[in-house]
C-alpha cells in the first residue's frame, strides 16, 4: 500500500492522526498467513429488499501470532478490508477500500490463532442510483464482476497481508 493513501481534492496528500480501526494492545501482534474458502458471484436484484439479495459468501482465515510473548493472554481485531481493482461498469464511484469484515482474536502468551471472518456479498456490492426511475424502491443492489484485494488489516492503515480474489 501506498504510504499516503487519502488525497485532498487538489491532490495534496495527507494522513489522518488516528486510523480507522487503530487501537493499543499491550503486545505485538503479526498475521502469519491468509486464505480464503468459498465463492462469491456477481448479480443484479431489482426486487424489494434487495440487500438480502444473496450471491455468496467468504471465510477469510487468518492466523495470528504474538510476537512479544505478553503474560498475560491478549486480544487484537482482525479487521479484513476490499478494494476493488477494475472500475465499475455502472459508472458508480466506489471508495478505495472499504471494511467488509472483523472478528476479536484471543491469543495465548506465546500463542498462535486462526481467526475466521466472513465477507458477505452485501459487503462487495452497492445500490446503483439511477435517477431516471421513479420510487425509491427502484434501485438495483449491484455486486459486479471482476477482481478485488482483500486486506487483513490492524487498522485501516496498518494491513500485512493481502490477496485477490475474482467475482464471476
Amino acid at each position: 500500500m501506498p504510504d499516503k493513501p487519502w488525497a485532498l481534492a487538489d491532490g495534496t496528500s495527507w494522513s489522518p492522526l488516528f486510523c480507522f480501526g487503530a487501537g493499543e494492545g499491550y503486545s505485538n501482534y503479526t498475521f502469519t498467513s491468509m486464505s480464503v474458502r468459498g465463492n462469491l458471484t456477481a448479480g443484479r436484484s431489482d426486487q424489494k429488499g434487495s440487500h438480502a439479495a444473496d450471491f455468496g459468501e467468504l471465510t477469510v482465515s487468518v492466523t495470528v501470532e504474538d510476537l512479544h510473548h505478553f503474560t498475560p493472554s491478549g486480544s487484537t481485531v482482525v479487521q479484513i478490508y476490499m478494494a476493488p481493482l477494475s472500475a465499475s461498469r455502472t459508472g458508480q464511484v466506489r471508495y478505495k477500500m472499504t471494511l467488509a469484515g472483523f472478528s476479536k482474536a484471543a491469543i495465548a502468551a506465546e500463542g498462535t490463532t486462526t481467526v475466521d471472518v466472513s465477507v458477505r456479498s452485501s459487503e462487495l456490492g452497492y445500490t446503483v442510483f439511477e435517477p431516471m426511475l421513479a420510487g425509491a424502491d427502484n434501485h438495483p443492489f449491484v455486486v459486479e464482476s471482476g477482481e478485488y484485494r482483500l486486506l487483513a488489516c490492524h487498522s485501516q492503515c496498518s494491513c500485512q497481508l493481502n490477496t485477490t480474489i475474482t467475482v464471476q
